[in-house]
């Protein structure tokens, strides 16, 4: 099964301080709405975690700076998210986090967990793959639109990437990429949800 394509660069098998254009309610940059996006299966269903996170155990893990509603903290927020992503593949394959700041109609989010689940159960391991976040544009874009929900676009770069078997062998390999990651998020109850991933690599067709 492909996993989600962003952190494992495509279905083949710290951030520094942000400099941020001003907010508009419409994103500039094109393809932001996750809504559309042709990222993982919507059939995927989340496989459930190992164990449960409390409410006080997602709130005490989300990084102080992406705690209240503004646009600066939905663009942390949407950095810390989508950096949850990668160590979901790799040992001891934690999908607590994100999963718990997920919301159900986040089919991406569900495909992702989902696709770490079988990547356990198999016992291949993705190493490398880091995220960066770029600052040779403005670095996010986006902001509150009419809808109530908030979009974030921002460019990415990342690492090589090699999956291995469970004997340690490499399965596959990429040379990373770049690329913009759209988010669609909901404040509700006093911190963030993800409701939406859209992923475009520079590539894209």
């Amino acid at each position: 099964m492909c996993a989600a394509a962003l952190l494992l660069g495509g279905c083949t098998g710290d951030a520094d301080p942000i400099v941020t254009s001003t907010p508009s309610p419409s994103p500039s940059v094109a393809a932001v709405d996750p809504s559309t996006s042709a990222s993982p299966s919507a059939s995927a269903s989340p496989s459930p975690s190992a164990t449960a996170l409390t409410e006080e155990e997602v709130l005490a893990a989300i990084p102080e700076d992406a705690r209240s509603e503004g646009f600066i903290s939905a663009v942390m927020f949407s950095r810390y998210f989508l950096e949850l992503y990668g160590p979901m593949f790799a040992p001891p394959y934690d999908r607590g986090t994100f999963q718990s700041l997920s919301d159900d109609e986040c089919d991406f989010c569900a495909s992702a967990v989902d696709s770490s689940a079988s990547a356990e159960d198999a016992g291949t391991e993705s190493r490398g793959a880091s995220i960066t976040w770029l600052d040779d544009a403005p670095v996010a874009q986006g902001g509150l639109r009419e809808d109530g929900f908030w979009y974030i676009t921002q460019r990415y770069e990342l690492s090589p990437r090699a999956v291995l078997d469970s004997s340690g062998s490499e399965l596959s390999s990429d040379e990373g990429s770049r690329g913009r990651a759209g988010v669609k998020l909901g404040w509700s109850d006093g911190r963030w949800a993800v409701f939406g991933v859209e992923i475009e690599p520079d590539d894209a067709a």
